[in-house]
């Protein structure tokens, strides 16, 4: 039996940022996770400007930076989600203390934790203690599960770490292909019919069987698969 595999329309829907609690989360897990080049301590773990909560609970880098000049391999922030997301805007919030926010950056997106597309170089000029800015991925259509916050360069001196207490993430995520596809019965007669057998999801499961006219037949996929599999047998 050979199976091909359909790859209906693409449909997207608004993703809802988890609120970490307590850890990071487990990297490459079953769920949304985040991992920093360096910590401070575990007082000012990455997870805390991932909790919804805007208060003085923040990450903070144990990097100083030399006279505000960070690096790119070593100053960094990663986010991920076991399904590909697309980003479009960063919201930061810079620590409750210190007037050294972040001034220049990239932002980056892989699937593989590994290789990394440049999506973009940015820059801000709110370097104050709990300022606001954001960070635009408007023209970003790609879908990625990690993406990466590089940083460059900051507002502060060699006597001040730099931080966040929030991060807020605007992003979409695949709810499903589309809604149906069709294709020709492999033979047909007034007493021999072809069956197609699909299965729906990441891999051959969940097996459906529809028979139709001597035009063809449609299979229909549920909500949450990406793919069609599908075979025809004649009978």
């Amino acid at each position: 039996m050979n199976w091909g595999i359909l790859y209906p329309s693409t449909q997207t829907k608004t993703w809802t940022q988890p609120k970490l609690s307590g850890s990071n989360g487990t990297w490459e897990g079953n769920s949304f996770a985040v991992q920093a080049s360096v910590e401070y301590s575990s007082s000012y773990a990455l997870w805390k400007a991932f909790d919804s909560d805007v208060d003085s609970s923040e990450y903070l880098s144990n990097h100083y930076g030399n006279n505000g000049s960070l690096s790119e391999a070593n100053d960094w922030i990663k986010i991920y989600n076991p399904n590909p997301i697309c980003i479009t805007y960063f919201g930061m919030t810079n620590r409750e203390s210190h007037n050294n926010g972040i001034t220049e950056g990239k932002v980056y997106g892989s699937n593989d934790d590994s290789t990394f597309d440049l999506l973009k170089s940015f820059t801000n000029s709110n370097t104050t203690a709990k300022g606001t800015w954001g960070i635009s991925l408007s023209s970003n259509t790609a879908y990625y599960k990690y993406y990466k916050l590089a940083f460059t360069q900051y507002g502060g001196t060699t006597t001040q770490r730099f931080g966040f207490i929030n991060i807020t993430i605007t992003a979409t995520e695949i709810s499903s292909g589309g809604s149906s596809a069709s294709f020709p019965y492999a033979h047909y007669s007034t007493d021999s019919y072809s069956c197609g057998i699909a299965y729906f999801g990441a891999s051959p499961s969940n097996s459906y069987l529809q028979t139709k006219t001597s035009t063809g037949f449609s299979l229909y996929k549920n909500s949450s698969a990406s793919k069609i599999y599908y075979t025809t047998l004649g009978y």
